[in-house]
């Protein structure tokens, strides 16, 4: 439901409105917020939880940014989907691997030559010989193509795994995650973030 609201403090009475409403037949509510990046979404959902933790409604602020797979993620996801059909074998370890060969190198040389090098001896024992070339090629053509603005950018699976445990009560392990750490990645221009209230 949209609500038209003039400043975050009636924002916030109109959020505690339609959370009230859904209190009454759910145990608990889901607000979503999105935007561009930059445009206040994590300062709204912290004022938002400032404003619920008054009232004595207890919130929790779920961040997608949490769930980005980070560059050597996103650039192998994209290679395994793009080129091999989602068939390759160890995926997450590839990801690792790949990630421990280009942590500590800038942006722009994520996948020099150099490093693409590295990745084919790191990667020898995790990819077949007979596909080791296009997955070296695949990197680098996705790396020059990358969009961050793509949801493949987000394990938007677990996210939503995450929320509806979260709606069913079952823990979750939070993730923390920081563009600077996750291999130097670029800032995206649309991310959404989510507060859970019991």
């Amino acid at each position: 439901m949209a609500v038209k609201t003039k400043g975050i403090q009636e924002w916030c009475y109109a959020n505690l409105d339609l959370i009230e409403e859904s209190l009454e037949k759910n145990k608990k509510a889901v607000v979503f917020v999105s935007g561009a990046s930059a445009s206040g979404k994590s300062y709204s959902c912290d004022i938002l939880k400032e404003f619920l933790d008054k009232k004595n409604i207890p919130s929790l602020v779920l961040s997608i940014d949490n769930y980005n797979r980070g560059i050597s993620g996103i650039i192998v996801n994209k290679v395994n989907k793009n080129l091999f059909n989602n068939s390759l074998k160890n995926v997450e370890l590839i990801t690792k691997t790949v990630k421990n060969t280009i942590i500590n190198t800038s942006f722009e040389n994520k996948f020099c030559d150099v490093n693409l090098m590295k990745i084919k001896v790191s990667c020898k024992n995790l990819i077949p010989n007979s596909q080791m070339n296009a997955f070296l090629n695949g990197l680098n053509n996705e790396f020059s193509k990358i969009n961050f603005d793509e949801p493949s950018v987000y394990n938007l699976k677990q996210t939503a795994k995450d929320v509806n445990n979260l709606l069913s009560n079952n823990k979750i392990t939070e993730i923390r995650h920081t563009k600077k750490r996750a291999n130097n990645i670029r800032p995206t221009q649309f991310l959404t973030e989510v507060s859970i209230v019991w």
